[in-house]
């Protein structure tokens, strides 16, 4: 990993996937920040840079299963401040890209793009050439950082390109100057984003109140 995340960074980084997804901006919480996500499965997300008393008061005084904290750090030392009653998950990743645009990537034949830009909000989809949907994607800029959010290439379409043709489209359509770009990816795509030239900057790890199974 590189050197340590600024938090400016990452909040603006917040601002842009609440944009992406068209959710409240984030608000200072905690020591953190909050996200009132209005989901079905999340009603809001706490994020935090780090391990702090704030965050142990949280979770201690939380029993919402809908409340997510997130923190850029380890599982081991978000274990350390929640209780057993949390679900601690592992397998994402804060990764950057500063300094430069990443390696542009074509649409392959035999497939098609669109991209939409409405509101902040940039959309782009690949399609087959049988009109069915192979990939997309979605951006927004926050204070100069630009957001990539949900990449995502059907199994059927995969290894073909695409992924990294949606990020393309995206930083392409985005007219405002970035001064870095990031996003949160899973174990897979974090090889795949390794690859264009990200570097990781931290773990990503989530909390969660652990529900019963009901069948």
């Amino acid at each position: 990993m590189s050197e340590p995340l600024d938090a400016s960074l990452v909040r603006n980084w917040l601002a842009g996937r609440s944009i992406a997804r068209g959710l409240p901006a984030p608000v200072d919480a905690r020591g953190g920040w909050r996200v009132d996500t209005c989901q079905p499965n999340e009603r809001s997300r706490y994020v935090f840079m780090e391990v702090s008393e704030d965050l142990r008061k949280l979770a201690l005084a939380t029993t919402d299963p809908l409340i997510a904290l997130k923190l850029c750090g380890t599982v081991a030392s978000l274990r350390l401040v929640v209780s057993s009653r949390w679900e601690v998950q592992e397998g994402g990743y804060f990764m950057t890209l500063t300094g430069k645009a990443h390696a542009r990537r074509a649409v392959p034949p035999g497939y098609r793009a669109e991209v939409a830009e409405q509101d902040g909000l940039i959309t782009a989809r690949i399609f087959a050439s049988n009109g069915e949907l192979a990939a997309s994607g979605y951006g927004a800029s926050a204070s100069g950082v630009f957001v990539y959010d949900r990449i995502v290439s059907q199994p059927q379409h995969r290894r073909r390109g695409l992924g990294s043709a949606i990020m393309t489209l995206l930083a392409s359509a985005s007219e405002e100057p970035k001064s870095a770009q990031a996003l949160v990816a899973t174990d897979e795509g974090r090889v795949l984003y390794e690859n264009m030239g990200w570097v990781v900057r931290s773990p990503w790890t989530t909390a969660l109140i652990a529900t019963p199974d009901v069948r």
